[in-house]
């Protein structure tokens, strides 16, 4: 194995080059500033990329356990899928996804059985508004184009009546596609500055239990 640390942000066998290294850090760097200055809250872990392959050809999947960001996967998708072909603004993305995690899941845990959906689809939030504010709004249009035709068909349970994770009957789609699209539809009523204090308070207020009504009380006290 070959490691690399470019500007604090750190590589395991990556199949990339020493500038798209310093790139890649670069865009790590920003996302981490992003999400810190608008959550007020300091992003205090340095990552480490590890790239491998996994067993089988066809399949990939990027998985985060702090302060490692892992991707699995052979050509073409490996670390280069971040810079080459028409994917790479998807690709990247998911890098914004990742280091969400570390505010929802490591800075803060959940313990409810919509735990999914604050770890999971706060964190889809996060990458949506970092993508809306670092790439041209087509981007951000196509990816909101995808997660709207991906829910055809789906009838979801509504959140207050989650009581088990049987209950999202598909957690994919219920984690990763309808909860981001309910956090934007509340964020159009309340604006996007509130949905930032209101993240805050997810991330910082005591709790026993961070179930619906920790999520319905920490936006209670955001409103006022």
């Amino acid at each position: 194995y070959v490691s690399y640390n470019v500007d604090s942000t750190y590589f395991l066998n990556p199949d990339i080059t020493e500038q798209q290294m310093k790139e890649f850090g670069r865009i790590t760097n920003t996302y981490k500033r992003f999400y810190a200055e608008h959550l007020k809250i300091p992003y205090a872990e340095k990552i480490t990329y590890v790239n491998t392959s996994p067993v089988s050809k066809s399949n990939a999947w990027l998985l985060v356990t702090y302060p490692t960001i892992i991707n699995v996967g052979r050509e073409p998708y490996g670390m280069k899928m971040f810079f080459e072909g028409e994917g790479k603004a998807w690709a990247k993305q998911f890098i914004g996804h990742e280091l969400g995690h570390y505010y929802f899941g490591h800075y803060r845990s959940f313990n409810s059985a919509i735990g999914d959906v604050c770890c999971e689809g706060f964190s889809e939030y996060l990458s949506t508004l970092m993508v809306r504010n670092f790439f041209p709004d087509s981007i951000y249009r196509k990816q909101l184009d995808k997660k709207i035709k991906g829910l055809k068909g789906f009838n979801p349970m509504p959140l207050s009546q989650i009581k088990t994770e049987s209950d999202y009957t598909n957690r994919e789609l219920y984690v990763y596609k309808y909860a981001p699209l309910l956090l934007m539809a509340i964020e159009k009523e309340v604006g996007t500055n509130a949905m930032w204090s209101w993240m805050q308070k997810i991330l910082q207020t005591p709790a026993v239990f961070t179930d619906y009504q920790f999520l319905h009380k920490t936006l209670s006290a955001t409103l006022k």
